[in-house]
């Protein structure tokens, strides 16, 4: 248990600067942190209990964090279309996501490094401002009229893009914790849910905009909105330096060799490649229905949603019953079989002419995505604690940072091998790709979680309530300078 409590004393490096800021918190709000109680306060509850001055905090990283993520979800839906209406190469639709995704995965684990040393509400501020001029800057490249010209320099703007959206959701976590340290857990679900409502509204608003304008007014929108956003960061947030430690390789040196831990990133890998394989070609395949941008936006919207909704869900079958491992493993084989009905077998094709059916199973292959992305970060929290690492919010934040910087490697990769496929075969060709992948993934991590049975059996530890992922006390991890 040292590295339990080594993590404990990492939070005292986090500090505050602004020292006023920081006791109107502290005098506003009364002391929850010595309550005895372990229960669960209900949720609206817990938000009325917010002071004036941290409600005001937790509204301005809200708000930054889903018109980032709306604008990221409006590219699934324009990036296809701009290219097939200007007839670029499809490859290129695989390329930029490919660009995003692994530039995101890498910042998603280097920021906690990078973000102290620039300044937590800097970074906000700073992201916030870039992250707005590539959104106009990519929707101004309407007026390119040559394919290389458009990806090139989409490549560019991605990288930038995927470097400055890490800093964010880094920094508003960052800052969240801070606000509102002993209900941290709060917070994580708050920027988990609007990531989530940010993917869904994406395609949803981009397609209505786009149907009354163009490719540039959806980019420009966010743009201005996200910047705008930074102004009122730069008045409203108090200045925050420091970091939310992440445990070193000594702590979690057993971890990254645990079999369970492993077969759990290898299945968000598998389910990233899904959610990057929908990204770069789902509007291709909606395309042929002819049902304009308006219906297509509506229908990711509808997919992702269903995602987002299920989810919890998951959360409740995960915490009371033991099937972690069956969930774990069900999600490639379901998405597997689902492909096959957008495709691979002709037997198959005359059913898809429905729209609906297509609907009916693009909810199941996100709802299946989801179910098997729960399982996969309640297994890695669960292995976590079974090397005695502490089930609080550094746990989590190092968790979340191998979870989200695998899904995004594997969005990546999702997306660039459809895109090839899609440029020099057929969206057949696509769906059998990935039927390929998911299988040969599944069966990996179904072999590691064999051989993990074998050694230690099926047993999982318990997460006590009285750790439930909260954050712990402020005065255990603000230190005034």
């Amino acid at each position: 248990m040292s590295g339990s409590r080594r993590f404990s004393r990492s939070f005292s490096q986090i500090q505050v600067d602004d020292r006023q800021a920081l006791f109107q918190v502290q005098e506003k709000r009364p002391d929850r942190t010595t309550s005895t109680s372990t229960h669960i306060l209900p949720v609206v509850a817990a938000l009325r209990s917010f002071t004036r001055h941290e409600a005001h905090i937790i509204a301005i990283c809200s708000v930054a964090v889903l018109i980032a993520n709306i604008a990221v979800g409006t590219m699934p839906l324009l990036i296809p279309i701009e290219i097939m209406r200007k007839g670029y190469l499809y490859s290129w639709i695989g390329i930029l996501f490919l660009v995003y995704g692994v530039i995101v995965f890498l910042c998603e684990l280097l920021h906690s490094k990078i973000v102290p040393a620039i300044g937590t509400k800097r970074t906000f501020i700073i992201s916030c401002v870039v992250l707005g001029i590539c959104d106009i800057s990519f929707g101004l490249l309407r007026f390119t009229t040559n394919g290389n010209v458009f990806g090139g320099v989409g490549c560019l703007i991605r990288v930038v893009e995927g470097f400055c959206y890490a800093g964010l959701m880094n920094s508003a976590f960052t800052i969240l914790c801070l606000t509102i340290p002993d209900k941290a857990i709060l917070g994580i679900g708050l920027i988990d849910g609007l990531i989530g409502l940010g993917y869904a509204l994406g395609p949803l608003i981009a397609g209505a905009l786009y149907s009354v304008a163009d490719f540039t007014l959806p980019f420009a929108l966010m743009g201005i909105l996200i910047i705008l956003v930074a102004i009122w960061a730069y008045f409203g947030l108090p200045h925050v330096s420091g970091e939310l430690a992440l445990p070193g390789f000594g702590d979690v040196k057993m971890l990254y060799t645990d079999l369970a831990f492993i077969a759990s990133v290898v299945i968000t890998l598998a389910m990233g490649i899904v959610v990057g394989f929908l990204e770069a070609t789902l509007e291709v395949y909606l395309n042929q229905f002819h049902k304009g941008v308006v219906a297509e936006g509506t229908i990711f919207f509808i997919g992702w949603t269903a995602a987002a909704v299920s989810s919890p869900l998951w959360g409740v079958i995960l915490a009371r019953y033991r099937v972690n491992r069956t969930l774990l493993l069900l999600g490639p084989v379901v998405e597997a079989i689902i492909f096959i009905f957008f495709g691979s077998f002709p037997g198959m094709r005359h059913l898809m002419v429905h729209l609906g059916l297509s609907v009916l199973c693009l909810i199941l292959l996100t709802v299946g995505t989801a179910m098997s992305l729960m399982a996969a970060v309640d297994m890695m929290i669960r292995r976590a604690s079974h090397y005695g690492l502490a089930n609080d919010i550094v746990t989590y934040a190092f968790i979340s940072a191998i979870w989200l910087a695998t899904l995004y490697l594997g969005e990546g990769l999702g997306g660039i091998v459809s895109g090839t496929v899609l440029d020099f075969y057929s969206y057949d060709a696509v769906t059998v790709s990935l039927i390929i992948i998911e299988v040969i993934l599944g069966v990996v991590a179904a072999a590691i979680l064999y051989v993990d049975y074998r050694r230690t059996g099926l047993s999982l530890p318990e997460l006590p309530s009285e750790h439930s992922l909260s954050g712990p006390n402020k005065s255990e991890y603000i230190r005034l300078p």
